[in-house]
């Protein structure tokens, strides 16, 4: 059945800019131009959009499949995140983890000294129970160093 491709449109229900989009892809018709109309084979058209998502099908070794256009989509997507990183990293955005671990660690040895240093100077009758809780505040500190260093 030859329709147009308005009518192509419709029966794909896809919208006229898929089927200009077809037609820059290689979709096979006739005429067009000069004010006449595209004419379009239904099955022509047909064998072409099977032949053409065939195309888009690649076969892994362990036989399965995947599209190519939805990789080479997805593989720009992750592209273009690298050079915002890469961009942000230029900036001064971000940092190298190594740097954070590091200032992370000075910053715990300074929270450590400073603690440490508190009950010197308290009265004596708080000084058991401020240790003992510079000490579990010490140790958690030192939990979340170890973990970031990790």
């Amino acid at each position: 059945m030859e329709i147009t491709g308005v009518n192509l449109a419709k029966h794909y229900e896809v919208t006229g800019q898929t089927v200009q989009n077809w037609i820059k892809a290689g979709c096979p018709s006739e005429g067009g131009g000069k004010g006449r109309p595209r004419i379009f084979d239904t099955v022509t058209v047909h064998n072409w959009l099977i032949e053409r998502e065939i195309g888009n099908r690649v076969v892994t070794k362990n036989g399965e499949f995947y599209d190519r256009q939805e990789e080479e989509a997805r593989l720009k997507h992750h592209q273009a995140n690298l050079e915002q990183i890469k961009e942000a990293e230029k900036i001064g955005e971000l940092i190298p983890l190594s740097d954070a671990v590091s200032e992370f660690g000075e910053l715990v040895a300074n929270a450590r000294a400073k603690l440490l240093s508190i009950s010197k100077d308290a009265p004596s009758s708080y000084k058991d129970k401020l240790d003992e809780s510079i000490r579990e505040a010490l140790d958690e500190l030192s939990k979340s160093a170890s973990s970031v260093q990790e």
